[in-house]
C-alpha cells in the first residue's frame, strides 16, 4: 500500500495523476452508450492486475498479469489490456490472451460469452471486434470465425475475415419445448368416496 508519508512528491503526484485519470475513464466507461451525465453516473469499473503503467501525456494504461475488468454486467480478461482515452473518453479497450475473455448478461438475464486471442471493445461505438480463433456464444448458438464483430448495443454479432479461405462456423441449438402434460381429468360428483 502507497502512503503519502512515505512517497516523494514527484511519486505521489504521478499516483493522484493517475487515480484523477482512472476516475475520468471509469466515468466516461460508465457512461458509454447511453445518454446519462457523467454526473449522475454511480456505476464503478474495477481492475486487477499484476501491474500497471499510465502514460499521462498519451492518454493510455495498460495493464499485465492476470487482468480482470469488470463493470455493470460486463467482464473482460486476458493477459494484457490497453486502454487508450482522449480527454474524459475512453476510446477503446484493447485485450490479448490465451484467450482473451469476455462475458456480460444482457437485460433479458442471457449471457454472452465470448474469447479470441486479441479483442477490441470500443465504448464509442458499443462494438466488441474478436480476432484470431475468435468464438461467441450465446443462448446455444454459437459463432466462430477469425474475426467477429460483436454490436453490444444492437446485439448484432457479423463473422468473417478478409481471407476468403476461412470460414464461418454456426451452431444452432433449437429450443426445446416443455413437455405437453396431459389435462387433469376434472373427479365427477360422485368419485372420491363419499
Amino acid at each position: 500500500m502507497i502512503s503519502a508519508a512515505n512517497t516523494t512528491g514527484s511519486a505521489f503526484r504521478l499516483l493522484a495523476g493517475f487515480c484523477l485519470a482512472m476516475m475520468l475513464s471509469y466515468t466516461a466507461l460508465a457512461r458509454a452508450g447511453s445518454d446519462t451525465p457523467a454526473t449522475a453516473t454511480t456505476d464503478l469499473v474495477y481492475i486487477r492486475a499484476d501491474n500497471m503503467k499510465y502514460d499521462m501525456k498519451s492518454g493510455v494504461s495498460s495493464y499485465t498479469g492476470d487482468v480482470h475488468i469488470t463493470h455493470s454486467g460486463m467482464e473482460l480478461s486476458g493477459d494484457t489490456v490497453t486502454v487508450k482515452q482522449q480527454g474524459e473518453e475512453i476510446e477503446h479497450m484493447t485485450v490479448t490472451g490465451n484467450p482473451a475473455r469476455y462475458r456480460q448478461t444482457a437485460d433479458n438475464g442471457e449471457t454472452i460469452v465470448a474469447e479470441s486471442l486479441e479483442m477490441t471493445y470500443s465504448t464509442t461505438r458499443n462494438q466488441l471486434i474478436l480476432t484470431d480463433n475468435a468464438r461467441l456464444e450465446q443462448a446455444g448458438q454459437i459463432v466462430e470465425s477469425q474475426r467477429i464483430i460483436y454490436d453490444t448495443a444492437k446485439e448484432v454479432v457479423i463473422a468473417g475475415q478478409i481471407n476468403p479461405q476461412d470460414r464461418v462456423n454456426i451452431t444452432l441449438t433449437p429450443k426445446k419445448e416443455a413437455p405437453q402434460q396431459p389435462a387433469p381429468v376434472p373427479e365427477s360428483p360422485g368419485e372420491g368416496g363419499e
